[in-house]
């Protein structure tokens, strides 16, 4: 159960590039060629660069191919020749272009990383926590004996204030605003335009870029199986649900994403009944439950057509009713917010531009009654975002 649950966790905090999703767009290749489609980029195949052309021909393209993408909404990407990067490069968005310096930004594993650029000079801003150890020497009056007390600590080195530095040595008189600077776009931005004194080509903001997304929702329609009647109790027949809700993606990755639904669930159980002194006996019961559920999802891989997912299964909000099956006579009922933190996995393929399909493993926690406890069902995309989709 321990190596499950840390299967788990290390399973949904896997985070990944804030793609381009089906975008429409134009594509401007090393050969000049220009290709005008829908084009994609998943970090889950970051050399790659797929597209749909205006002949609705699909292809794809290394990044080392790639000179630049212009997506109809203002964003532009490009490449940027950096050690580190995946290959030698990394994929970047352009956020200010310029003769002098140029500034852009990358999303690696859940957080944003910024390059600035001069001439054939490349700076990766960094700000990196470092853990310490410190000794003290601690004396007390009534101690003779020094204690020596070894305690950690963690500090920033603030190496990007010396990349600044370096990239603008030319400007010395910079130096003192550069020191008051916090690693955020916007102090960043303030002091390159600063330098470049207004002498640029292009400005987007990454918090503009994402001001043009659209939090976007699903509706679904879901089939469930259970194999066990909440935390422990298994079932004996065919216990099912059936629930219908939205989906709300809230991040402009479209990874991240809340599902809300209501549902009707009938359970198969047994419940041990005293027939007598000391006596008792198992009888046949079925449990109903109306509830309103909450489920936290992240796309941990990314294609085109197929998303393999994980999520947790967070809470309840549940009126349950149980009845003896024989003579269906009611022996409980009770309404109250059921916690559940219960994970699962699924994966989904899209058929269509704004239908899909999807089947998940749930209660993962459940170890034994793996595969037992599954759900398959539809989803149909309403989003403005989809209006790319699969074109």
């Amino acid at each position: 159960m321990k190596n499950l649950l840390t299967f788990f966790l290390t399973f949904i905090t896997f985070f990944a590039f804030s793609q381009i999703q089906n975008e429409k767009g134009k594509l401007i290749l090393e050969t000049n060629d220009t290709i005008v489609g829908s084009i994609s980029y998943y970090d889950d195949f970051s050399s790659t660069v797929t597209y749909i052309d205006k002949n609705n021909n699909g292809n794809s393209c290394t990044i080392d191919c790639i000179n630049e993408i212009i997506l109809n909404n203002g964003i532009r990407y490009t490449t940027l020749v950096y050690p580190d990067g995946k290959d030698g490069k990394v994929f970047v968005q352009k956020v200010i272009e310029s003769n002098l310096i140029s500034l852009y930004a990358s999303e690696e594993n859940g957080a944003i990383y910024y390059y600035v650029t001069k001439g054939d000079t490349i700076y990766r801003l960094e700000n990196n926590y470092l853990i310490e150890k410190q000794s003290m020497n601690k004396t007390s009056v009534n101690q003779v004996m020094k204690k020596n007390d070894n305690r950690k600590y963690s500090r920033s080195d603030n190496r990007y204030l010396g990349s600044l530095k370096m990239i603008m040595i030319d400007k010395p008189e910079l130096f003192d605003k550069i020191d008051e600077l916090k690693l955020n776009e916007n102090d960043l931005i303030d002091i390159i335009l600063e330098y470049n004194q207004g002498i640029i080509s292009f400005m987007m903001t990454t918090e503009k870029a994402e001001s043009k997304g659209i939090t976007n929702w699903v509706a679904f329609g879901q089939y469930s199986h259970f194999d066990t009647y909440y935390f422990s109790e298994p079932t004996y027949g065919n216990s099912y649900g059936i629930f219908a809700g939205t989906q709300m993606y809230f991040t402009k990755s479209r990874r991240h994403s809340l599902k809300f639904s209501i549902g009707y669930s009938q359970y198969k159980l047994k419940k041990e009944t005293k027939v007598g002194y000391g006596v008792y006996k198992r009888v046949k019961a079925n449990a109903v439950v109306y509830d309103f559920e909450f489920i936290y999802e992240y796309i941990v891989f990314m294609t085109r057509r197929t998303n393999i997912y994980a999520n947790m299964h967070i809470a309840d909000f549940a009126h349950v009713t149980k009845y003896y099956d024989d003579d269906n006579t009611k022996y409980d009922s009770y309404t109250l917010p059921i916690p559940r933190f219960s994970p699962g996995v699924g994966i989904e393929y899209k058929s269509q531009k704004r239908f899909s399909f999807y089947c998940e493993v749930n209660h993962l926690l459940k170890a034994s009654y793996i595969p037992l406890n599954f759900s398959f069902g539809i989803k149909y995309d309403i989003g403005k975002i989809t209006g790319n989709y699969l074109n």
